[in-house]
């Protein structure tokens, strides 16, 4: 990916209910991510690079850009890697309406929907959270990987936003396997936790209220199965995580919640 300094950390469910910090502790990782575990960040396009030293740049100067471990991305580069791995005109439509609306660029990246989608594929996923919907594009790309029988939780606090959501659900024919659930996520994650079974879910993104994702997390590794798999969007936060400068309350439980995952 490219564009903002934000990165999406993938972690595997636990079978604990626990939501101490210990419980966390003791999650392992599955095999598949360790295989994933180098390519973690998972950067979206909708940000031209707002940091230093990742200016736009040609293709021959994006492949001279490179360290040995991991190569700078240009706008060049970016468009080659999108022109491998198109997605579907059902997401082409909910990404083109977004970008017309204010804070847009909150939506997902496309390689982002393409790298779930092949989590959700080799999990064998059918039962899938996600925390934070906004115009429904990332629970869209979700639902289309579920099999025909899966069912997403999709759990939004706008009302109005949820609504434009659920309609390009229908016309993408998806809305069947999508329960969409309006409200505070940590009162409805609360719910669920209550009337699931324990490790019921194979898959959970949580990219909603940040000072809220250690809350969202906790609830996730109750309901997520064992050698299932947990998202967690923004964990960079534009870089802002290692700014020694920025210590607004969103940013440090950003970084407190970084290094419990480290733990």
């Amino acid at each position: 990916g490219r564009g903002r300094a934000t990165s999406t950390y993938i972690t595997a469910g636990s079978p604990s209910s626990s939501s101490s910090s210990n419980s966390s502790s003791v999650v392992a990782w599955s095999r598949l991510e360790n295989k994933l575990r180098d390519r973690r960040i998972i950067r979206d396009r909708k940000f031209r690079y707002p940091w230093p030293g990742v200016a736009h740049c040609t293709g021959k100067e994006a492949a001279k850009r490179s360290d040995g471990k991991y190569t700078k991305m240009s706008d060049v580069l970016y468009e080659y890697m999108l022109n491998l791995m198109p997605v579907s005109q059902e997401l082409s439509e909910v990404s083109e309406y977004t970008r017309t609306i204010p804070a847009g660029h909150m939506q997902s990246s496309p390689e982002q929907i393409k790298l779930f989608a092949l989590l959700i594929k080799v999990l064998g996923a059918k039962r899938a959270i996600e925390v934070g919907v906004f115009t429904g594009y990332s629970a869209l790309g979700i639902a289309q990987a579920l099999p025909e029988d899966g069912i997403l939780y999709a759990l939004e606090r706008d009302e109005k936003i949820l609504e434009v959501a659920k309609a390009f659900w229908i016309k993408a024919g998806v809305s069947h396997k999508i329960r969409a659930i309006q409200g505070d996520a940590v009162e409805e994650m609360k719910a669920i936790v209550a009337e699931e079974e324990e490790g019921s879910f194979d898959f959970a993104f949580i990219d909603a209220n940040k000072r809220a994702q250690l809350s969202y997390y906790e609830q996730c590794l109750s309901l997520v199965r064992r050698g299932g798999i947990i998202v967690i969007d923004n964990v960079l936060w534009y870089g802002r995580v290692v700014d020694d400068g920025r210590n607004d309350k969103i940013t440090i439980a950003i970084r407190e919640l970084n290094q419990l995952l480290s733990e």
